[in-house]
């Protein structure tokens, strides 16, 4: 199965993250500009962040097979810096013009103050002016009032409800969302809006109204991947990478086989048309590699203690090893007491 989420914000999660979603069938990702967990002081950080949306990002993605396109706007939080929030207005036509950028956002409102209204409206102009689709954030406290008000000034300023995202909706706000004719978002992100329980029994009361569910992938405690199997994995405790890779080969081998040479199941696409010989070839290399590591690292700590054990002998250090002869003597005497602590393999310096 493929998704696209249609609002996350990468940039606060990892190429782990990113690998996860791919395996779980994400194609394609919107993310939003917003604000990153402290406000900005300065113009060049905003410049900074949106080249990063239209490039990083994208490229990021893209080594995982995911599209990545991005929306561009001056938050809401940090438009109540006034100062700021003008010259950011100013940079919107430089970015949001650009390949990549779908929508404006996100938008709205977050204390519902008078500063952010005006920010919103001037970027709901130049929505309208360029034909672009709105994603709102809608606040966290008084929220209803919050979207209502959206609705209203998206409204007034000419916006066709059909390119207006009203975000983080919850049972209270969706009705008046969906009865302007907006999209209603919803945001699984359980420890501060919905959780995925209360997700489910919304959807069944909207059936086929017009919303769409994505998680945000923001800053807080959250998988952008959840399936069940993403979450045991990570309660697994970690090999080493040789064991690692030994154990998934072993693993792949083993469900190859279960299945009887008529119906192989490949474990994942990388394993598509090789056959089992191939795969416990691969095993037998890995615990190899593995083993001959393990067996170099023992070498080089009884080396370690057999140079530390020389320095300290008595007789070597009176002899001054003058000549070859000596020195081998020398080497030889401690090797033998090393050896009597332990099996290991020794050649002559």
């Amino acid at each position: 199965m493929r998704f696209f989420d249609p609002h996350i914000h990468m940039t606060s999660r990892t190429t782990d993250d990113l690998d996860l979603m791919s395996k779980a069938g994400v194609r394609a990702i919107v993310e939003p500009a917003f604000w990153l967990g402290q406000s900005r002081t300065q113009l060049g950080t905003f410049i900074d962040y949106f080249n990063s949306l239209l490039g990083w990002e994208r490229f990021r993605a893209s080594q995982f097979g995911i599209a990545h396109y991005c929306a561009i706007g001056l938050n809401s939080k940090e438009a109540n810096n006034e100062k700021l929030a003008a010259q950011v207005l100013e940079l919107i036509p430089r970015f949001a013009l650009k390949e990549g950028v779908v929508a404006i956002g996100e938008i709205g409102y977050d204390e519902i103050t008078p500063a952010e209204e005006r920010a919103y409206i001037a970027q709901l102009r130049f929505a309208v002016e360029h034909d672009m689709v709105v994603m709102v954030h809608s606040p966290h406290r008084d929220k209803k009032r919050g979207i209502r008000r959206s609705l209203d000034v998206a409204r007034d300023c000419g916006l066709a409800m059909n390119k207006l995202v009203i975000d983080h909706n919850n049972e209270e706000t969706v009705e008046d969302v969906l009865e302007r004719g907006a999209w209603a978002a919803f945001t699984i992100y359980p420890s501060t809006k919905m959780g995925s329980e209360r997700m489910v029994e919304l959807v069944k009361k909207l059936r086929s109204r017009a919303h769409h569910r994505r998680q945000l992938g923001r800053l807080g405690r959250q998988r952008p991947a959840l399936r069940p199997e993403d979450r045991e994995a990570d309660a697994r405790p970690r090999r080493a990478d040789g064991a690692r890779r030994a154990h998934h080969l072993e693993e792949r081998a083993r469900r190859l086989r279960a299945v009887g040479p008529d119906r192989r199941r490949r474990a994942d696409a990388d394993a598509r048309d090789r056959p089992v010989e191939a795969l416990l070839r691969q095993l037998r290399a890995a615990r190899a590699s593995a083993a001959r590591r393990r067996a170099g690292s023992e070498l080089k700590a009884r080396r370690a203690q057999a140079s530390d054990r020389l320095r300290q002998d008595p007789e070597a250090s009176s002899s001054g090893f003058t000549d070859r002869t000596a020195w081998s003597t020398s080497v030889a005497h401690v090797m033998a007491r090393a050896d009597a602590a332990g099996p290991t393999c020794w050649s002559q310096p």
